[in-house]
């Protein structure tokens, strides 16, 4: 196996991820959707999120870009705050 064809292995096998990571937090935010969550479990839902988007973007493969995982990321974020904001409940005001 060449230089080459290890790298775009390694590439391949980490465009999977981000991919698979993506699926992941749709299939989670359509399901927060239907949910009533307080502020604190919200948070935690933000921050689960963003060390898995922070984790794979560590491991991208040095010199490789890949603008359409970046940019479904940034909206999958986006989407999922959006979502929270719906869903989250304050236990003093009702509504975040």
């Amino acid at each position: 196996m060449t230089f080459q064809s290890e790298q775009s292995d390694v590439e391949e096998n980490w465009i999977n991820e981000a991919e698979k990571l993506i699926l992941h937090w749709e299939r989670e935010t359509e399901l927060i959707k239907s949910r009533v969550i307080d502020l604190q479990e919200c948070s935690r839902i933000s921050d689960v999120f963003r060390k898995e988007c922070d984790s794979l973007l560590i491991r991208k493969p040095v010199g490789m870009t890949n603008e359409e995982v970046y940019t479904k990321m940034e909206k999958l974020g986006n989407k999922l705050n959006s979502t929270l904001a719906m869903v989250c409940r304050s236990s003093e005001e009702g509504t975040f």
